[in-house]
């Protein structure tokens, strides 16, 4: 498992995609979660010049790329239902972008102002989803939730959207960072259901953390990965922008040990 250990792109602060690819390259990544990129930019992957870029630097660099995020949904909520008319073309356009980049996986995050709240925002969420699993279904590419439920409505999200190709995301921190939800409990009972994970740590007052630092139980969770022989990626997805200054280190320092303690998480 420790081979996949990969970061998402935009957690990397520097001034540009490739100055962030290389960057992360330069400290032994070889694997990322990109972005589609916001409407008000006009979601630039969506662009053929952009996305022969990214493809010349996975050919250079000998990169994967394995998940497209939609995080325009973090600003355009998919619990409002009036936002269909928004958000089913942001997934059209996802799904012409994953199949043209060879990418498997789109991330759909319910978080910022997408976060589930209440009833009507929990089925335009389900709503959503439904409608990109059957968008996406004839290409073979995966949806995948990023959400911070409790088990049951976890549970009842799994049963409501009843499509092969539906997933969780599972992200190591979120659930109790945010909600002081038990994550690897949430892990354990979705396990079958997930299609790849954020690698991060934190507190519940937002301030972030190094792996196994934090009160996520990020432990609980990477052992429950080794139980299960779990042999998918696992993105790095700390607050990169902040752990530096809190930590007194450079951002090289700070992914470096993030990269070793996770692999020393999961060894053997």
């Amino acid at each position: 498992m420790k081979e996949k250990i990969g970061i998402c792109l935009w957690s990397v602060p520097q001034d540009n995609d490739e100055s962030r690819i290389r960057f992360a390259h330069k400290l032994g990544i070889r694997g990322f979660e990109i972005d589609l990129g916001t409407v008000s930019d006009g979601c630039p992957l969506a662009n053929p010049e952009v996305q022969a870029e990214f493809k010349n630097w996975r050919k250079e660099l000998g990169l994967t790329y394995t998940t497209l995020g939609l995080n325009e949904l973090c600003s355009t909520a998919m619990t409002d239902l009036g936002n269909h008319k928004i958000i089913f073309p942001i997934i059209e356009k996802a799904i012409e972008v994953a199949v043209e980049m060879e990418i498997p996986l789109l991330q759909f995050p319910s978080f910022g102002v997408s976060e589930i709240n209440d009833a009507a925002g929990f089925g335009a969420t389900v709503a959503t989803l439904r409608y990109a699993c059957r968008a996406a279904a004839k290409d073979g590419i995966l949806i995948g939730s990023e959400n911070a439920l409790d088990l049951p409505n976890q549970r009842i999200l799994l049963d409501s959207i009843d499509d092969p190709n539906f997933r969780i995301y599972f992200d190591t921190a979120n659930p109790k960072c945010m909600k002081g939800l038990d994550g690897p409990e949430l892990l354990k009972d979705a396990y079958e259901r997930v299609a790849e994970l954020h690698l991060k740590d934190g507190f519940q007052d937002d301030k972030p953390a190094l792996l196994g630092q934090g009160e996520s139980d990020l432990e609980g969770s990477i052992a429950i990965l080794k139980e299960k022989n779990y042999q998918g990626w696992m993105h790095l997805e700390n607050n990169y922008h902040q752990l530096p200054k809190i930590l007194g280190l450079s951002l090289e320092e700070v992914i470096k040990k993030d990269i070793e303690l996770a692999q020393a998480l999961l060894a053997d």
